[in-house]
């Protein structure tokens, strides 16, 4: 089974009630392009390396930690989808790993490719999970503002979820190999 986690500033320009800043203009993403910054957005969570992944990297579980990539997250043949605010978008993973590796493309209602980089990695007992989140070309310090703040929210989200005593260290749609504790 294959799947890992969508939170990004991608995932939350395709829903209606996020902004629409990078990578979009005019509608259409800029791929390809050269980022103008990065920023290494980061969260420690108390579990084990081996319980994130498994947990981020199961993309049903979406709707629990990135609920602004949209509320329905399915699995028909053999491929990954979920139903945004402007369509149906595509999923595609990082095979499963023993690297902590969670990047992931979206491919948008409207054909455009997002890659999305984002880590699990040991830290101790826990885990540090980092997204890196790209400023494009021409996109405003309000918008890449915004987009930090979206995804920071995501990040403390996922960390609610598995530090939750509800949480019972299992990926809902079942496991995948992935990093060692």
């Amino acid at each position: 089974m294959t799947g890992l986690p969508v939170a990004t500033d991608a995932a939350h320009t395709l829903c209606g009630d996020r902004p629409r800043s990078w990578p979009w203009r005019d509608g259409r993403a800029i791929i390809g392009g050269v980022a103008t910054q990065s920023r290494h957005l980061s969260v420690h969570i108390d579990r084990p390396v081996a319980e994130v992944y498994a947990f981020a990297s199961d993309p049903a579980n979406l709707p629990r930690w990135a609920p602004g990539l949209g509320g329905s997250v399915t699995r028909e043949g053999g491929h990954w989808y979920v139903e945004t605010a402007e369509g149906r978008a595509a999923l595609t993973f990082a095979p499963a790993n023993d690297y902590g590796v969670l990047d992931h493309e979206v491919r948008t209602p409207s054909g455009e490719t997002v890659y999305v980089p984002l880590r699990a990695i040991a830290d101790g007992d826990g885990t540090e999970v980092v997204f890196s989140l790209r400023r494009g070309p021409g996109m405003s310090d309000a918008d890449f503002a915004r987009d930090t703040a979206l995804v920071e929210a995501d990040l403390a989200r996922l960390k609610a979820v598995l530090e939750s005593a509800g949480w019972n260290g299992e990926a809902s749609m079942g496991k995948r190999n992935g990093p060692r504790s």
